[in-house]
């Protein structure tokens, strides 16, 4: 009988008659269990207090009306958003975002149409996050430990190279054990006594490999992965001492613009680095060309989305300076004295946005203004073409 309570308790689904408070069990359920032992009754307590995670467990609950069984919730396996939250000092909706990184173990669904949600998150995944917080280091800190600048840090964290990051009211929190991981990677590698000409620094690389979409945190990953051979030349200098191959980088770049098409949903630092791979911009651009309706987004928690579709959509109706320059034929500084003299007009630019920092070209607006620079072609036949069909 307890393996077919156990059962129903697994694959239950509420209605009306047997919902109680907070979605739980209700009375008609409960009454089934009441009707038997009480042995049966606390083995139903224990399993709900284990693996029921679908809603909230109070003393509402018939089961948990007792003292004792009562008790017993203090001591769940599972908590509430809000207790999660109170524990780590963080805002409540903060716990959704941490659980879809999977940095905390819980079942949170989507409620409403303004961001909220609903769920459960583990007790032990959130003491053990509440351990890490208590000696995490800061961003500036922890750009002094491995000797790279603030906004590597930040491209570490979103890429989740440092893993179990996060953000405070005090700023972001990165786990110490996180840095660790990285010294030790730097302390692994080969020491390389000169840079030849095989060899390159870290920080060059990302120069190099930036417009394909690889930054620090690509490359560290594959360097993890060992896709790409590096050796530490100067181990004073943390990361930017690590040196990569020139082959291996070559090869990674252009296997990166093979891939630059998205297949899956890019978050907004992704996009930043990697929408237009010739020239990377920052997630605050983004955000400003999603403001003024150019760009369409949605929101994950406090995560920024993009689709792939509008990607694609959007590479293929903007561009950026250059490339209208080029697809023009024409140099940069003549395309902005056209902007001056009104021939072209971007929809997004200085001269037509306050405070932009980028231009942004429609490519529709390109191809006409090709159509009306190019000379209209001669009816006339060329007299090659003629005397081609005279001695034909």
């Amino acid at each position: 009988m307890l393996w077919y309570l156990v059962s129903l308790a697994r694959h239950w689904r509420p209605n009306r008659r047997d919902q109680g408070a907070g979605g739980a069990p209700g009375p008609v359920f409960v009454s089934m269990v009441t009707t038997y032992s009480a042995r049966t009754a606390d083995a139903l307590r224990e399993y709900l207090l284990r693996h029921y995670a679908a809603e909230h467990l109070s003393g509402k609950v018939c089961l948990f009306q007792g003292r004792k069984s009562r008790a017993l919730l203090a001591k769940r396996h599972w908590v509430t958003q809000t207790e999660a939250a109170t524990t780590l000092g963080l805002r409540q909706g903060a716990i959704a975002a941490l659980v879809a990184r999977k940095v905390l173990v819980g079942q949170v669904h989507p409620a409403g149409l303004h961001g909220r949600s609903v769920g459960l998150v583990s007790r032990q995944s959130v003491e053990s996050l509440h351990s890490d917080l208590q000696t995490a280091l800061g961003v500036r800190s922890t750009a002094r430990r491995l000797g790279i600048q603030r906004h590597a840090v930040l491209d570490l964290i979103h890429a989740d190279v440092l893993p179990r990051a996060v953000r405070t009211a005090q700023g972001w929190q990165i786990p110490v054990r996180a840095v660790q991981d990285i010294e030790a990677l730097c302390s692994s590698l080969p020491r390389l006594s000169d840079l030849a000409s095989r060899w390159v620094s870290l920080c060059q690389a990302t120069r190099v490999a930036g417009p394909s979409g690889l930054s620090m945190s690509g490359l560290l990953r594959l360097i993890e992965s060992g896709v790409l051979r590096a050796r530490m030349a100067q181990p004073e200098k943390k990361l930017h001492g690590i040196a990569v191959s020139c082959a291996d980088l070559a090869a990674v770049r252009k296997e990166a613009r093979n891939q630059s098409e998205p297949a899956a949903d890019w978050s907004l630092h992704r996009a930043a680095r990697s929408l237009f791979p010739q020239r990377p911009v920052k997630a605050y651009v983004l955000k400003r060309w999603i403001r003024v309706g150019l760009l369409r987004a949605r929101q994950e928690g406090v995560r920024t989305i993009l689709s792939a579709e509008e990607i694609r959509r959007f590479r293929a109706e903007y561009c950026l300076a250059r490339e209208a320059a080029q697809a023009l034929g024409i140099a940069r500084s003549t395309l902005s004295r056209w902007e001056a003299q009104g021939r072209i007009t971007p929809v997004y630019g200085k001269r037509v946005t306050a405070h932009a920092g980028f231009s942004l070209y429609r490519r529709e607006d390109l191809r006409r203004l090709r159509r009306l620079r190019s000379p209209p072609q001669s009816k006339t036949p060329p007299a090659a073409a003629m005397c081609g069909k005279r001695h034909s």
